[in-house]
């Protein structure tokens, strides 16, 4: 979410995790990867839905030589659950399963997704 109170300057000096390219990460932990006997865990950040542009970072994760990878979070889609207000949850739906329902294209498909992906093979 946009704070129109910070200065442009500031936001291009310290951007956000999700304006980082995961290729940057993958990069820097590559660089290190070689030196550690273990593997270097390295959170991903995506702000693209497509599995078949997640998996390509993760192929190329691969072929850099890297051992492993952390979590895997995807914009917009986080959302942190608060654990401090009393809600009612048996009545009330995930939101992402709210944002499923409404993707469902008219052929009955679960997804939009042009592409063949795993979960639809």
């Amino acid at each position: 979410s946009e704070v129109a109170e910070i200065p442009d300057d500031l936001k291009r000096l310290f951007p956000t995790a999700f304006q980082i390219s995961p290729d940057a990460y993958l990069a820097i932990a590559a660089k290190a990867q070689k030196w550690v006997d273990m593997a270097i865990s390295r959170n991903l950040f995506f702000t693209a839905r497509r599995p078949s542009d997640i998996a390509e970072v993760y192929l190329k994760a691969w072929r850099m030589g890297l051992k492993s990878t952390y979590y895997c979070f995807i914009h917009p889609r986080m959302q942190a659950e608060p654990s401090t207000v009393r809600v009612n949850k048996r009545l009330q739906k995930p939101k992402w399963v709210a944002e499923a329902q409404r993707e469902v294209v008219a052929d009955g498909a679960a997804c939009s997704l042009s592409e063949a992906c795993e979960s639809c093979q």
